[in-house]
């Protein structure tokens, strides 16, 4: 049995990810929680 728990910006910040030129600029993901459970016999 398996048990994982990944998590992206955990504090749930505000960035920009990316900016194509000043009029165009990108906000990153916001707060992002996965369990997964795995089992093999």
């Amino acid at each position: 049995m398996e048990a994982r728990l990944n998590a992206n910006n955990l504090l749930d910040e505000e960035y920009i990810a990316s900016c194509y030129d000043l009029n165009y600029c990108y906000f990153g993901e916001e707060r992002n929680v996965t369990a997964t459970l795995s089992y093999q016999f």
